[in-house]
């Protein structure tokens, strides 16, 4: 299913904003956490926007407390200069549908 964000914007790391936000289909949150202490975490609200769109989060162990119990974890290996090897994992409601996914690409 498209998110429907305009191809022509150019997406960016809210390190300094904190948050950029992306208006398609879906509203997108995305979140930088990099530079905040967790006590900071807890000030910014990031809670109230869970419930209302997709919500993508960088350094998301500086939360103080866990995601809802429907998430998606996203990491990234740097193998070398020009590749990565990205692993998705997912809890409550993902896990199955990463697994279905999984399964349709094998």
């Amino acid at each position: 299913e498209s998110l429907e964000v305009n191809p022509e914007i150019y997406i960016t790391s809210p390190s300094f904003s904190l948050i950029n936000i992306y208006e398609g289909k879906y509203v997108i949150y995305h979140v930088d956490l990099y530079r905040l202490e967790t006590a900071e975490v807890d000030d910014l609200g990031l809670w109230e926007y869970l419930n209302n769109g997709i919500v993508i989060i960088e350094w998301a162990d500086r939360l103080s407390s866990p995601l809802k119990e429907d998430y998606i974890e996203v990491f990234f290996e740097f193998l070398n200069l020009s590749k990565r090897k990205i692993t998705f994992v997912g809890y409550g409601e993902w896990q199955e549908l990463l697994r279905e996914l999984d399964l349709g690409l094998k």
